[in-house]
Formats: C-alpha cells, structure tokens, sequence
C-alpha cells in the first residue's frame, strides 16, 4: 500500500468527478489522506493524464482512480500516469479480485505491462494500492473471501448501489442508515456490519463513500477506516447553495 496510507488509519479523502487539476490543486492543498479520481461516473470518464497528479503530487497527496471497470488495461493506464492505486468497480468474487490485484503488479506477482508516463513510477514498485468495491448482494456474501485475497488492501463499499441490490433503494444517506431511519437501514446495517468483519478478520480496511463529513464521522463509528467525504460537484453545490441564499435573504 502507498505510504501515505499504511497502518490502521483512518483515512479521509476527497473524490472527484471533475478531475480537473485547479480542482484537484485545491482539493489537496487542504490536506487530505488522497483524492480519488472518478472515471466510473465522472464528467472525465475517458480523460486521465499525467498532469491531473503532478497536482496531487506538490501536496504529496496521494492520488487514486476509480477505474471504469476491472480491466487490465484501464487499471494499468491510470498506474502508468500516476497514480498511487486504484477503486475497482464491481468485485463481486475472490476470482474478481485476484485479477484486480494481478492488473496492479507487474510480473512475477502479476500481469501489468511496464510503462510508466512519470519519473515518479519505478520498475519493480510493488506499492499500487488495490481498492475493490463492495456494491452487490454477491458481494456482501462473498466479503471474507474477498477481503483474504492477497494484495487487496481495502474493501470499498458503494451505498448507492448496494443499497438498491439488497434493498431496492439508494443508501447514500449514510446518517439515515446509521439511525436507522431509512427504509433498508436493517439489512443494510447488517451488510456494513458483514464487510467490516470480513476486513478486521484479514487485517485490511474498511472504506465507504459518503455524502458529508458528518456521514464520515459516523461510518468512522461503525468501524470504516477509509472514507471519501464528498464529491467536488456536491461540495461546490451545497456551498453555492448556501451563498446564494445568504444573498437572497440579505444575511451579513
């Protein structure tokens, strides 16, 4: 695992749809543990250069991307450019995992082509960091079995999606969850509980994508050690929200 994130944790980082380098710039000027790079859903999905972490790099920041899929290729280009490890979408087996893990090692411990685009990246580095997203039912059940595959270094839970494949609604209101006010709050406390276990069981981490700092502190609370606080856009938005109503109500 990259240095920035050894040890037990926690981890707290921002993620970013935009990708943008003013905005990755200013994200890690605040100091954050990493910044994750969105190309699953975000406005720059087929756009990742070297430039977007020489951004990251001036503040040491580690930089991580969330790659489209569990492809070789996608998770060996965003290594090539930079980056620190990957959030691999989708990793629904052991089997889907270990081919995550291979992707990220070159040989004799994996499959990656040796092709870096920076200084930064030096032959022989075992140290990419392998993120797998936990965002299914499957997936849920298979936890410990994926959390004991070597070279995984943190089970990633995606609530939105796995709220809908348990549950049939969006859990991304992780307070709602924790409270136990949200309509699947009961099986989905039972999954973030399984995924936990499976990590603590393995000695890996536990990481989740919230919706605020406050979301973060909770999931913190129930044993996630890496969390992604918020998005650029939704970041942007609420505080845009905030000015222009300040404005509109004439508040000093």
């Amino acid at each position: 695992m990259i240095d920035n994130l050894q040890g037990a944790g926690p981890y707290r980082g921002f993620w970013s749809v935009t990708a943008h380098p003013v905005v990755l710039e200013t994200a890690a000027a605040l100091g954050p543990d990493f910044v994750c790079i969105d190309l699953q859903h975000g406005a720059e999905w087929s756009q990742l250069d070297a430039n977007k972490f020489t951004a990251l790099a001036h503040y040491h920041v580690p930089g991580l991307v969330r790659v489209p899929a569990n492809d070789p290729a996608a998770i060996g280009r965003a290594l090539d450019l930079g980056a620190a490890g990957v959030v691999v979408p989708l990793v629904n087996s052991a089997e889907d995992a270990r081919a995550a893990v291979a992707a990220c090692l070159h040989a004799p411990g994996g499959t990656r082509s040796f092709g870096p685009q920076s200084p930064r990246i030096e032959l022989g580095d075992r140290n990419a960091t392998c993120i797998v997203q936990i965002e299914t039912a499957e997936a849920v059940s298979e936890a410990d079995e994926i959390a004991a595959v070597a070279g995984v270094d943190c089970l990633f839970v995606g609530p939105i999606d796995l709220g809908l494949s348990i549950g049939g609604a969006s859990a991304y209101d992780l307070l709602s969850v924790f409270d136990g006010s949200h309509t699947t709050a009961a099986v989905m406390q039972e999954a973030l509980a399984r995924v936990v276990r499976a990590v603590e069981a393995s000695g890996k981490l536990a990481g989740i994508h919230c919706s605020s700092g406050a979301a973060a502190v909770a999931a913190e609370a129930h044993g996630f050690k890496l969390v992604a606080i918020a998005t650029d856009v939704s970041a942007m938005r609420r505080d845009l929200a905030l000015q222009l109503a300040a404005v509109r109500d004439g508040t000093p």
